[in-house]
């Protein structure tokens, strides 16, 4: 362990379950968010029950990040108010979380200090 602090998305999710078992020997700090509530498996996972539309939430929850794994989705094909932009996406906004690496389910930019 101690590649620092690595947040994923949609941890409760089917991908997001097989990657947290992956992921938690190999982290200092594990935080899981999901709107499914979770409990912490190991020490080093911090879970948080966020809906991903809450800015403020999801921005609190990413303090101290060093990487963000992004799964999080709505799983059904209903109308969407995401927002897509060359550089990052949010619904209805644009937020960039302070983290210095990019997953590949994310396109959301390092933040600039």
């Amino acid at each position: 362990m101690g590649r620092g602090t690595v947040v994923v998305t949609g941890a409760a999710g089917n991908i997001g379950s097989v990657v947290r078992r992956a992921l938690r020997g190999e982290v200092s700090r594990l935080v899981l968010l999901d709107w499914v509530p979770l409990q912490a498996e190991a020490a080093n996972e911090v879970v948080h029950t966020v809906d991903l539309r809450d800015a403020a939430a999801v921005q609190a929850a990413l303090a101290g990040a060093d990487a963000v794994l992004h799964l999080g989705g709505l799983p059904d094909e209903a109308p969407s108010r995401i927002s897509w932009t060359p550089t990052c996406w949010a619904p209805t906004m644009c937020w960039k979380p302070p983290v210095a690496r990019r997953s590949h389910g994310s396109c959301w930019p390092a933040a600039t200090a």
